[in-house]
């Protein structure tokens, strides 16, 4: 052993005596009489879930910003999301304006181009960064909480927002990168499977349109339909901050106030109307491609995230499909051997999102798949989760709710669900609502809004004749003692 190893044994024998001896003891924790040691890491599963301490205060300024803020201290940063109304289902007429638009706040503002805008930030040391849904724009920055930095960061993410140029070279350029955009989107198979699922699912919802648009209807947007959408979609009503970090409550305030007063004024865009299970194509669709694989995809139309059998819906989800242990992974992959991945998710879209079911398979045992998954939906309907699978997913979720704010990014997250659904502002509040559910309540919640006949059913892939499951737990070796070799 050399002597850096020597003495560095030395010091943390001292250390682990120092720490035993009753003195230490005693300074460290007081009288550690009174704690009570676990016996065994079994005992975890039985700790009564913790809520989380983190704060969430909520307010609105004069011009109708919805305002959720968390105070922390950790580190000197500050998180900001500035979320907007502005997702693809209220392109109207004119599928791709949303994505358009937001893309072209990217592009300069009255008096900065691009280039100067970025150098800006990049001077500032922030991160910025964008995104579009089908319900929801956004901008996020990150950047230190000193006032020196911070206040030019948000004047100048407050004037991109506010103060777009669409100048007409600025909108060729975002034009001519949509339309390469939609040319990739046709061979990359994902977004090609994505794209066939929804017309069926919501066939009279605006949730149907592409989220980009098609190649005609981006060679139609005007600047004058661009520049409407960014004045009311863009407008502080239809606005939502959060802010995250090293603020105290009346920094927070004031910076709200700010980016609410740069944003055009107008109220919120009236919400355009949730999608009716009734209005979706029920059946099976086929679409061939030339790949060595199946892409299964099953969905129905769900419930609201502010729904309250929505948490008894989303256990349900986890437990069918939602881990290695779920159903689908226990059934498809660890019993047939007939696909890698499955898996089963809730989506909370403000409009009602899908139940959906996704795997690939291959193409031979297509048919046997699907039968199988309605069969065990069906049985899910039928007896609920099993009390074991309940409790598995509890001790889960007690879990997510001691990691739950652990970092500024995963607030910000759930800031984002919790202002876009009106929740609870509690950060742990569908955890501590899974920890009250039964095998009953999730199994009537199933009922109420699921059946098992009602699934939108697209496979893309090739054609093959068709074949049985396998089933590999009978197929093992036998280990039974069998006649000895001969010779």
């Amino acid at each position: 052993m050399n002597k850096a190893h020597t003495a560095l044994s030395s010091i943390l024998l001292a250390l682990f005596a120092s720490l035993s001896s009753p003195a230490s003891r005693a300074s460290a924790g007081g009288d550690l009489s009174s704690v009570s040691p676990l016996q065994s890491l079994s005992e975890v599963q039985h700790l009564a879930p913790s809520p989380s301490t983190r704060v969430v205060r909520g307010w609105k300024t004069l011009n109708g910003t919805k305002v959720l803020f968390v105070e922390t201290h950790g580190l000197p940063l500050l998180d900001v999301a500035v979320s907007f109304a502005a997702g693809s289902r209220y392109d109207g007429a004119q599928p791709g304006l949303a994505a358009m638009t937001l893309s072209l706040l990217n592009e300069g503002t009255d008096g900065k181009d691009v280039d100067s805008i970025m150098t800006a930030f990049d001077s500032l040391g922030v991160n910025i960064s964008n995104g579009i849904d089908l319900d929801h724009a956004r901008f996020t920055l990150r950047s230190l909480s000193d006032e020196a930095i911070r206040a030019p960061a948000l004047r100048l993410l407050s004037e991109v927002l506010s103060r777009p140029s669409f100048t007409a070279a600025a909108i060729r350029r975002v034009k001519s990168e949509a339309l390469d955009q939609q040319m990739r989107q046709d061979v990359a198979f994902d977004t090609w499977v994505s794209h066939r699922l929804a017309p069926p699912l919501y066939s009279r919802h605006p949730y149907a349109q592409p989220l980009y648009g098609t190649r005609e209807s981006i060679e139609k947007i005007t600047v004058d339909q661009l520049r409407a959408f960014h004045n009311k979609a863009y407008s502080a009503g239809n606005a939502v901050i959060l802010l995250v970090g090293d603020l105290s409550l009346e920094q927070a305030q004031s910076l709200s106030v700010q980016i609410s007063d740069a944003l055009p004024k107008g109220p919120a865009l009236p919400q355009t109307t949730s999608a009716r299970r009734e209005d979706s194509l029920v059946g099976t669709t086929h679409i061939e491609r030339p790949t060595l694989l199946v892409q299964l995809d099953l969905a129905q139309i769900a419930i609201p995230r502010h729904h309250p059998d929505y948490v008894a819906l989303y256990v349900a989800s986890l437990i069918f499909g939602g881990g290695f242990d779920s159903r689908l992974m226990q059934t498809l992959r660890e019993q047939h051997g007939v696909t890698y991945s499955a898996v089963a998710q809730l989506r909370n879209w403000q409009a009602r999102g899908p139940f959906h079911i996704s795997l690939s398979t291959p193409p031979e045992y297509r048919d046997a798949v699907i039968r199988r998954v309605r069969l065990m939906f069906e049985q899910l309907l039928r007896e609920g989760p099993t009390e074991q699978e309940l409790q598995n997913i509890k001790q889960s979720l007690r879990g997510d709710m001691a990691l739950e704010g652990a970092s500024n990014a995963d607030i910000l997250q759930a800031l984002l669900v919790i202002a876009r659904h009106d929740l609870p502002l509690n950060l742990t509040d569908y955890a501590e609502q899974a920890q009250r559910l039964t095998r009953e309540t999730i199994k009537v919640a199933l009922n109420a809004h699921f059946d098992a006949e009602s699934w939108v059913v697209t496979s893309t892939g090739p054609t093959a004749p068709q074949q049985a499951l396998p089933d590999l737990q009978s197929q093992e070796p036998s280990c039974q003692a069998g006649a000895p070799p001969a010779g």
